[in-house]
């Protein structure tokens, strides 16, 4: 199962979610410490990864956020671990995200109406690949979540499913967390 072992990588380095870090001080927290948010080993070599150096991501409309990267002395592989409230493919925190696809009233001074109606559009696509992926996963939890929505559903009906499943209040994060489990690389949205 993809939850405990990983599997080998033919890309060095990636992108890593650290589940919990749901907040600014949690990150905090676990940055004063380089083993905080040390990964396991690297998925290319299996060599042990070494802290390497941060750098700082501004999301849109927020405070800058330091990113710590892990360095494999063996293949070279960086590898940057993203605390579960920043997204992984955009500029901005899950939770602007979310507000913004559930058209939260006071997403629209966060979010320019473009985007907000780009990640609409986004979540109104098929999600099959992340249901698949859910599905061979050997969880019969996520198996039983997918024949509930169908292979069918979309994107914002998987988001929303997984959001009462989880019982989260930050869904569209969390999600993210688990298809990076499930296979790295994997977007929700």
């Amino acid at each position: 199962m993809y939850f405990s072992r990983g599997y080998p990588s033919s890309v060095k380095g990636g992108t890593a979610i650290a589940a919990g870090v749901v907040d600014r001080e949690q990150h905090a927290a676990r940055l004063a410490d380089p083993e905080g948010y040390r990964p396991g080993p690297c998925r290319h070599c299996g060599g042990k990864l070494h802290a390497h150096d941060y750098v700082t991501r501004s999301p849109v409309g927020e405070a800058p956020v330091e990113i710590r990267r892990y360095a494999c002395p063996r293949c070279g592989g960086v590898v940057r671990v993203l605390p579960e409230f920043l997204a992984r493919s955009y500029w901005r925190l899950w939770e602007a995200i979310e507000a913004a696809c559930s058209a939260q009233p006071q997403a629209a001074s966060k979010v320019s109406p473009r985007s907000g109606r780009r990640w609409r559009a986004r979540g109104r696509r098929p999600a099959g690949s992340v249901l698949h992926v859910m599905s061979a996963s050997g969880d019969p939890r996520l198996a039983e979540l997918v024949a509930g929505v169908g292979l069918a559903a979309t994107r914002y009906e998987l988001l929303v499913a997984l959001g009462r499943w989880m019982r989260s209040h930050a869904a569209y994060a969390a999600a993210a967390v688990l298809a990076n489990l499930l296979l790295p690389g994997l977007r929700v949205m």
